[in-house]
């Protein structure tokens, strides 16, 4: 009895061993084109929806209906990026159907979910709560986390639109304890940003500045720009909320660039409108007419991705009579199947004598097959342990490049360490029209004799730290610090135009930095600045310690220029006067005596001329002492 059993297991496994490889093959391609739907839906979602509706194509033509809840759930979730609720709508419902028609419990919650997240976008709140409540339940029954985390999200957000803002609180308490469980940092953030929304519409305002520092704080490192873009947004409302309007600006801008820069349309114009009205609040009107303008560009982009979808738009009526042929062929074929089995049943009786005699043959082969699987399953582990060991190995190296790499891009100009790493060298070279200027603290020696090293140290660093963000800010170079001189420059390694006019807006931005900080500080930092403009020989000096730097005529009466000048004041020679006097006033001192160079027209900027001290400042008397 036993004996005829194995035969006929051996004879069913050598009648289906043909059909395997390809049903591998289609379920690959199907597993394939869904993640490709997945992973396009926000940066092409036209792409997306194509590979999404082949997918479908082979499902319905291959008869596998069970993996029909996940893919429409992934087609409804792109045509809701797009803005297209309603078809977003009848994909979600689809995915509903099918998941309780083939007891799919998984998709089912996250159809749920999708119901419930699609109707908040279509502000029916209630039934989007029903819906995300019902989602919550499913997950909660099967103990899916992921799911969860999903459907108290969607819960809070839309209690928060309810304005019911103590049920939101308990079910973003449950939506914290789980992130933390997943020591999800990003999850963590976006659950203080609900924090902030609730105490914003509370107006408690101490409490939402709490949560919002540490939503920040959580999302430090990430690299999800679509969320950092609507973090900053959350920052600025804050600052309006609290009149700030300066920081709610600076918050808006990043948001901005982070919006313009991923192109996520929706924040973008979200965020330029913020801006613009907070410019006609201050009547500043020229900005807000140029915000206005982004806002209106975005709109525009945002209705060429609404029309996306009119592309894939898919009679619905054709699909219902598609899907019930399937269907009916599915039944012919189960009755196929049937007939089919009947007479291969009648040709297993010829079969069973000449399997059972080629199995006594495999056997033997097996048992060699098996003698040289052990030898390949050892040779296999030493080539592994090999492989492991060559790995840690290069994660070891791959570390220490990249520390070289941070090393290198922190001494020289980015461009300098790029060459640097490909040709091991750097030759010195001659740059025409470059900007140098020199910075120096005034009475920084008297500072070091009052004042211990330790203090001096931390001072420098907080001031030298907004140097550096400054300078990068409008494109200059740092050349090098010498105790508390500063030497930059702008339009080198790389050239570019206005390299002067930024400059000088780099000496304007410190003096605005410094005037505000001698106002609560005790340690009175004044800065002198003289500017030139020429041309330079720069390079890399030095065998041990290497170090960039520049040299010529025109870095020497740079600092000649600094040497000559006062506090505040930004001393320049003739040849900047002529390149910048259609732009910028100035006031002639006549001629100075310099060092190695004789007489030399010096000219001030006239500093009261630029807006460069910003309105909180305006109306306060400068602190000398």
């Amino acid at each position: 009895m036993f004996k005829k059993i194995y035969l006929y297991l051996l004879l069913f496994n050598y009648l289906f061993a043909t059909g395997i490889s390809s049903a591998n093959i289609v379920n690959d391609t199907i597993v394939a084109l869904s993640n490709l739907c997945w992973k396009y839906r926000a940066t092409n979602p036209k792409l997306a929806l194509q590979y999404g509706y082949n997918a479908l194509e082979i499902i319905n033509n291959k008869s596998q209906f069970e993996r029909l809840p996940k893919l429409y759930n992934l087609i409804g979730v792109v045509y809701r990026g797009i803005v297209q609720y309603p078809a977003a709508q009848k994909y979600f419902l689809l995915a509903k159907e099918y998941a309780e028609k083939y007891n799919d419990t998984i998709e089912l919650g996250f159809a749920y979910n999708n119901l419930g997240a699609n109707l908040y976008y279509l502000y029916q709140y209630d039934e989007s709560y029903y819906n995300c409540l019902k989602a919550l339940n499913i997950f909660h029954k099967i103990n899916h986390k992921t799911g969860m985390g999903f459907a108290y999200h969607s819960i809070v957000l839309t209690l928060v639109e309810k304005y019911k803002l103590d049920e939101a609180k308990k079910y973003n308490s449950l939506l914290l304890k789980l992130r933390f469980e997943e020591k999800d940092s990003v999850g963590i953030s976006k659950v203080y940003s609900n924090y902030v929304k609730i105490y914003l519409k509370e107006n408690i305002l101490d409490s939402a500045r709490y949560y919002l520092k540490l939503a920040n704080d959580y999302a430090y490192n990430t690299d999800n720009y679509g969320y950092l873009a609507a973090l900053k947004i959350l920052n600025g409302d804050y600052y309006v909320k609290n009149g700030k309007n300066q920081e709610a600006l600076a918050n808006y801008k990043d948001a901005l660039f982070i919006a313009q820069k991923i192109k996520y349309w929706d924040n973008l114009a979200e965020v330029a409108k913020k801006i613009s009205e907070i410019y006609e609040r201050n009547k500043d009107f020229n900005s807000a007419l140029f915000y206005f303008k982004i806002y209106n560009d975005a709109v525009d982009s945002l209705d060429a991705k609404y029309s996306l979808a009119s592309v894939f738009d898919i009679n619905e009526k054709y699909e219902i009579a598609k899907q019930r042929k399937i269907e009916q062929l599915e039944i012919e074929r189960e009755r196929n199947i049937r007939i089919s089995l009947s007479i291969i049943l009648a040709l297993l009786g010829f079969l069973i004598a000449f399997v059972y005699r080629k199995n006594r043959i495999i056997n033997k082969q097996n048992e060699i097959l098996i003698m040289q699987k052990e030898e390949i399953l050892k040779k296999n582990e030493e080539i592994e342990e090999y492989a492991n060991a060559l790995e840690v190995k290069n994660k070891i190296i791959q570390k220490e490049k990249e520390k070289s790499d941070l090393l290198l891009n922190s001494v020289f100009p980015i461009p300098v360490a790029n060459e640097l790493r490909k040709k091991n060298k750097i030759e010195p070279q001659l740059f025409k029209n470059v900007s140098v200027m020199f910075l120096d603290i005034v009475d920084f020696t008297k500072y070091s004799s009052i004042y211990s090293p330790d203090y001096i140290v931390n001072e420098l660093s907080e001031i030298y730290y907004e140097f550096d963000r400054i300078i990068e800010k409008y494109k200059g170079t740092k050349i090098k610090t010498v105790g508390d001189a500063y030497l930059i420059a702008s339009g080198l390694p790389e050239y570019f135009d206005n390299n002067l006019e930024n400059l000088v807006c780099i000496a304007k931005e410190i003096f605005e930095y410094l005037i505000e900080r001698n106002r609560k500080h005790k340690f009175q930092c004044e800065v002198r600045v003289g500017l030139h403009y020429g041309d330079v020989t720069a390079g890399i000096i030095g065998i041990s310690q290497l170090s960039y730097d520049i040299w010529g005529d025109t870095v020497n009466i740079a600092s000649r220029l600094e040497r000559a000048s006062e506090p505040f004041k930004i001393n320049v020679s003739e040849c900047v006067k002529k390149e910048l006097e259609n732009k910028y006033n100035f006031i002639e001192r006549g001629e100075i005596e310099v060092k190695g160079k004789g007489l030399m027209k010096m000219y001030y900027l006239n500093l009261p001329n630029f807006d460069y001290v910003s309105d909180r400042l305006k109306g306060r008397k400068y602190n000398n002492n």
